[in-house]
């Protein structure tokens, strides 16, 4: 019988520390970080977009490598029909099939399968090409989780990271490079508070529904900054693998990451050799009082429930 891939899938809201999570967990003893996974059909096999390494997804050796070990080459997959399959697997009336496979109906129960097959066939070949004992996927989107999950030979540790609300929402409000193509000036969006608002309930919620079982972790991005050690020892525990430690880097809280094949991610992918580790506070000091009071209202439930706030508020400054 063949070994099951060995998975870790992070989730969570975009700009709750996902990338460096799976860039840190990437580094250790036989781990392979490969960026947000998700978008490797549009971003990789059709956009070309840049791999974490700095060449194009196509002039990339190592996915060369995966592609040809998983379809005998680029012409051996049709990308825009994994994408199909993909938007009728992961729609909102597809999550109980993905948890109950019988509670599908028959068109999409199509769908989850042929979109898993192909999902599984690159995680084995990134595995291979690798030699890493188990996969970082930092895709973030649950229910994209959830069909890793629901897919036979794969075995899923979901590792879901929530951030205060509020430093999530300052974020999104300030301007930042991304590196999708070569030699093109681009910046992600920016988003008011409210809008960061709904989804990180709902990204948290759905999470939390959709994701939860036997290796289920719930990390708070904060606890991992103040140790990132304690983080991926915890981490590599609930896939089944022995603590490994981090290489220390030139300073006071930073790693050596090495080079990493990302498909996609956070722009400090591309950040060098080397990647700091720190709480980012800084919206306690710069958020405008107004925007910091409406995303403590519209998210007090959650931020009460993982410690931010009430009786119970966790230290992690």
């Amino acid at each position: 019988m063949t070994r099951p891939v060995d998975v870790v899938y992070i989730a969570g809201m975009g700009r709750s520390g996902s990338t460096v999570l799976s860039q840190l967990l990437g580094t250790t003893a036989g781990a392979c970080s490969i960026g947000e996974f998700r978008t490797i059909w549009e971003r990789g096999f059709v956009g070309d977009h840049l791999c974490g390494c700095g060449a194009t997804f196509h002039t990339c050796p190592f996915w060369q490598d995966v592609v040809q070990a998983a379809f005998g080459g680029y012409d051996g997959v049709d990308p825009q029909r994994a994408m199909a399959l993909e938007r009728l697997a992961t729609r909102w009336r597809a999550i109980p099939g993905l948890r109950w496979r019988l509670l599908a109906p028959a068109r999409i129960a199509a769908a989850i399968r042929e979109a898993g097959y192909l999902r599984s066939s690159l995680l084995r070949a990134v595995a291979q090409v690798s030699g890493a004992r188990f996969v970082v996927d930092s895709s973030k989107g649950p229910v994209f989780g959830a069909l890793l999950g629901a897919t036979p030979g794969l075995r899923v540790t979901p590792v879901q990271v929530v951030r205060d609300s509020r430093a999530v929402a300052f974020s999104w409000t300030r301007r930042k490079r991304t590196y999708r193509e070569a030699n093109k000036e681009q910046y992600m969006p920016v988003f008011p508070p409210r809008r960061t608002a709904h989804v990180w309930n709902a990204s948290n919620i759905t999470g939390e529904l959709v994701l939860r079982g036997p290796r289920y972790v719930l990390l708070r991005y904060e606890d991992f900054a103040r140790d990132p050690q304690a983080a991926m020892d915890r981490i590599r525990r609930a896939a089944g693998f022995e603590a490994a430690p981090l290489i220390p880097g030139p300073g006071p809280g930073t790693f050596d990451q090495g080079v990493h094949h990302s498909v996609a991610g956070n722009p400090m992918r591309f950040g060098g050799n080397t990647i700091s580790v720190r709480v980012d506070d800084e919206w306690k000091r710069a958020m405008a009082p107004g925007d910091r009071d409406e995303m403590t209202r519209r998210t007090g439930p959650l931020l009460l429930r993982y410690g931010y706030v009430g009786p119970w508020k966790k230290p992690y400054a």
